[in-house]
């Protein structure tokens, strides 16, 4: 099939393929000199996929996003085309592998500041890319433009034209969540965050990224391969948007951004730093380096206090967000209905219970049992929890105790949310685990503690903690008006 007459071949032109597409350089009619790039779909069963394409784009430049622009498209055919600029700058792939062109270090830093740019300007948008990887990154003289909108999906679009079971993005870039096919029901933009850790890592490293999350290893860490000790810093950056896990993968913008700028101006004031070249004669520096880093010397030690302190200080304010949420939420009913029960009863929203480590200890916890858990956060009791008193006998005060209650376990720099119910029982074991109804056990996390989406984690926890709060209460009152026994946990 022939092009469009009026978007002839340039003579000598390129012509780059695709899995699913040809691309050519072409000239229009009465537009001498300039060249663009046209783009024929090569499989009509993709037309949907390829207008989708399209039409994103197009919206996006219309927006100012940094997106090549639509000059023609014809998608009616059966082989649908669309044109754009052509961009003799080629894309950042020519950045990367064994006859990569220099960049110098700096350079490569600020360039993918400007991807991590382009990427919070699309996520705001309401879009995640889905296949970031450095062809996919035009050059528009130093602006990278992001290209190949085909896997592109809007944050509310529930329409899926990539099969369930079909990977999507490159292979060295996907993210771990799509590499059996798409992970329905899982907000795609974490992915492209990891994505671009690997693109990052890549253009720094002038080659192809190592499988998965093998660049955080100690081999590939990205001051040992390009011989640039200031760049040391990417590494926990790096590892936190590789965490494989997307609900605790770091996915902000404005934490990347700033760690870009901060190494960028670390680089501004070195002198003479190397374009990508082998850097022997750093290697023994870099050796006795790597042997200091190891070492936990005085003031390593009191770095690992302050970010204790930090990480506890940050856990009570969440904790205590968490009591107050609770406390909104259910107060009002529950003291209503202990005065309604003319002191038999006492429920009410509360903190304390036992510790973690004591609930642990019981062997009820299964699932915690093997986890590394912070030792200040295994002595925590309940910051908070829905907690229901009686009497155990004639005479006798409310001395009998059931609580569902809110624990956060903290292991390392993450934290999630548990949800138990706990029974203090009476004769050996005094105190019990149990998922009295569906719900009381649940977990939810793990979140990176000092953002803001552990904050927003804890509340929408707690509200989930209310509702089943309220059907525990209102179990119970079932209890009081069979007259049962709370301890029997066949009665449940």
């Amino acid at each position: 099939m022939g092009l469009p007459k009026h978007w002839p071949r340039v003579a000598g032109g390129a012509l780059n393929e695709s899995g699913q597409a040809w691309v050519y350089e072409v000239s229009r009619r009465g537009d001498a000199g300039r060249s663009y790039a046209l783009k024929r779909l090569k499989n009509p069963a993709r037309r949907e996929r390829f207008r989708r394409e399209v039409e994103t784009m197009a919206r996006l430049a219309d927006h100012a996003l940094p997106v090549p622009p639509i000059v023609d498209q014809d998608l009616a055919i059966e082989r649908p085309w669309f044109v754009m600029p052509w961009y003799m700058e080629g894309s950042l792939q020519k950045f990367v592998g064994p006859e990569a062109e220099a960049l110098g270090v700096k350079d490569g830093i600020d360039l993918v500041r400007d991807v991590a740019a382009a990427l919070r300007a699309l996520h705001e948008r309401g879009y995640a890319h889905r296949d970031v990887k450095p062809s996919n990154i035009l050059l528009d003289g130093r602006k990278p433009l992001l290209a190949d909108f085909g896997l592109c999906l809007s944050i509310e679009e529930s329409v899926r034209l990539t099969a369930t079971a079909e990977a999507i993005g490159s292979r060295l870039y996907i993210a771990p969540e799509n590499e059996s096919g798409i992970a329905d029901g899982i907000d795609q933009r974490p992915a492209d965050f990891y994505a671009w850790a690997k693109l990052a890592w890549a253009i720094l490293a002038a080659t192809n990224p190592p499988a998965r999350e093998a660049q955080i290893d100690r081999r590939y860490r990205i001051e040992s391969v390009t011989g640039v000790p200031l760049l040391v810093g990417l590494n926990e950056l790096f590892a936190r948007l590789l965490d494989t896990d997307p609900r605790a993968r770091l996915a902000d913008w404005a934490v990347v951004l700033h760690e870009l700028d901060t190494i960028s101006e670390i680089l501004s004031g070195a002198s003479d730093l190397p374009a990508h070249q082998d850097r022997q004669d750093l290697a023994e520096a870099l050796a006795v380096a790597s042997r200091l880093a190891e070492r936990r010397s005085a003031d390593a030690r009191r770095a690992e206090a302050d970010r204790t302190r930090r990480l506890r200080a940050r856990v009570d304010d969440i904790g205590t967000m968490m009591h107050r949420s609770l406390d909104e939420l259910l107060h009002g009913d529950l003291m209503r209905l202990s005065e309604a029960s003319g002191g038999e009863l006492g429920i009410d929203v509360s903190s304390a219970g036992s510790p973690m480590s004591q609930l642990i200890d019981s062997g009820d916890v299964d699932f915690l049992q093997d986890r590394k858990i912070e030792p200040f956060s295994l002595a925590a009791n309940s910051p908070a929890l829905v907690a229901i008193a009686w009497r155990s006998g004639p005479g006798s005060h409310l001395d009998s105790h059931v609580y569902l209650g809110i624990y956060l376990i903290v292991d390392g720099d993450r934290v999630s949310f548990v949800r138990l119910p706990v029974i203090y029982g009476r004769g050996e074991q005094a105190i019990r685990v149990r998922e009295l109804i569906p719900g009381t056990i649940a977990e939810d996390g793990p979140y990176p503690w000092e953002l803001a989406s552990a904050e927003a984690a804890a509340l929408a926890f707690t509200q989930a903690t209310a509702v089943v709060g309220r059907r525990l209460v209102t179990r119970f009152m079932e209890f009081v008006d069979a007259d049962s026994d709370p301890f029997d946990l066949d009665h449940w």
